[in-house]
């Protein structure tokens, strides 16, 4: 069966009402960060508290050419440029910088699914000047660094740690260890998963017959012919790997020499580079543009590396990640059957109950929840793209407040799958 469009939706309920601990510390106009007079976009924005700056901190520092790394058990983030560390955790008014501790005016704080930071303090703690126009309601950073890039494994072709195509099982096991998730892909191949505990380091690579087929990686250790790596603009990928085929908006599809490439784009960050799915081309052949057939092991495959994606997401955009709910994920995937099985595609059932109501009658308890949908997609990395590219998807996505998620995916007759996504907090 051939692909056609693809569709999606989100909805957010909240029960009881939540009073927003920093409401007061939002109002006014936005706020603009500049840095070395180039004005620099954020999906979201600086705000004001007791007459400091806080920034988004992932948004900004990689313009400073800068490291995070997120430790959602701690909710502490390590910022590293060069020979400067810096270590912030949210609610402290105690940072570190080289492991030594000192005081900072206002403490990091979470708001609107972004962890944010003194900027003035995290600026000058790594050499830059920084400047407040309170006219303009500008931030204006000096940066005169030079990029610092990760050189922390061997980078020859398209490798990650050392993996590249071709190379065998037991060379990848020696490398990441035991895999932590194995799911079947929709070309049979097996994914297996491999992430630390708070997922800040996610891969999968794709095996069979003992050698390694097809990657997935959206973390900067990855590069393509020794140039392209997370972050990177649409403009430098092409400029480096030649026009796409086709041109798309989301992702472009480029013809290596023995693979396929994939690069995955977010359109809330200026076009970035967010993922790269790479492929052997003999792998790719076997199915093209059509959809795999629907079995209960595709299914559950694709809920299980949703929810991985999901949490490699979150952990990406220092979001605390979420813990998987069986009973959640049963009402999901009632939903997306029901959708497949009687081809509509919508939030309401037929029988006009709302998400909230398919959750209570399942007797789950809640005091606010979200749902995503999404249909059409060849496989859950694709579908987790266009959700992150939709604005009310990435919002239940990242959304800081949720604490669960139970996702369901089902196939109609024709083999299209239909994905459903629970976020809950009780």
């Amino acid at each position: 069966m051939k692909h056609f469009s693809k569709y999606f939706f989100s909805i957010i309920i909240i029960v009881s009402l939540l009073s927003p601990q920093y409401a007061s510390a939002y109002k006014g106009e936005r706020i603009w960060v500049v840095i070395d007079g180039q004005y620099i976009a954020l999906d979201t924005d600086p705000i004001l508290r007791d007459n400091r700056v806080l920034i988004p901190l992932r948004g900004v520092f990689r313009n400073l050419d800068a490291e995070v790394d997120w430790d959602s058990k701690k909710n502490t983030a390590t910022i590293t440029q060069g020979r400067i560390v810096i270590e912030v955790t949210v609610g402290s008014k105690i940072a570190k910088v080289n492991n030594k501790e000192v005081m900072i005016d206002v403490p990091p704080l979470l708001h609107q699914n972004r962890t944010y930071v003194p900027l003035r303090f995290i600026t000058e703690a790594i050499g830059a000047e920084v400047k407040w126009n309170s006219s303009s309601r500008e931030v204006r950073i000096t940066w005169e660094g030079t990029p610092q890039f990760n050189n922390r494994f061997p980078q020859t072709g398209s490798v990650i740690k050392g993996i590249k195509m071709g190379d065998s099982f037991s060379k990848v096991s020696i490398v990441f260890g035991k895999e932590k998730d194995k799911t079947k892909s929709r070309h049979g191949f097996d994914w297996y998963h491999y992430f630390n505990d708070d997922y800040s380091d996610y891969a999968q690579i794709g095996i069979k017959d003992g050698k390694v087929v097809a990657m997935f990686l959206n973390h900067p250790n990855f590069k393509i012919n020794d140039s392209i790596s997370l972050y990177d603009s649409k403009d430098k990928v092409r400029k480096t790997l030649g026009s796409p085929t086709p041109n798309q908006s989301e992702s472009d599809f480029f013809e290596l020499s023995d693979s396929y490439l994939w690069v995955l784009y977010d359109k809330h960050d200026l076009y970035r580079a967010t993922g790269f799915k790479l492929i052997g081309k003999e792998i790719e052949r076997t199915l093209l543009r059509n959809y795999a057939k629907g079995t209960p092991e595709l299914m559950s495959s694709y809920e299980r590396e949703m929810f991985h994606l999901l949490n490699a997401i979150r952990s990406r955009n220092l979001v605390p990640i979420l813990s998987y709910n069986p009973d959640l994920a049963r009402v999901s995937f009632a939903h997306s059957l029901d959708m497949a099985t009687n081809n509509y595609f919508a939030h309401e059932s037929l029988d006009g109950r709302s998400p909230g109501d398919r959750i209570r009658n399942a007797g789950i308890a809640f005091s606010l929840s979200g749902e995503n949908c999404s249909m059409g997609y060849y496989s859950a990395i694709f579908s987790m793209n266009g959700l992150m590219n939709s604005l009310g998807h990435r919002r239940n996505i990242l959304n800081t407040s949720f604490k669960e998620v139970g996702i369901g995916v089902a196939f109609s007759s024709n083999q299209v799958p239909y994905y459903t996504q629970k976020f809950l907090t009780k």
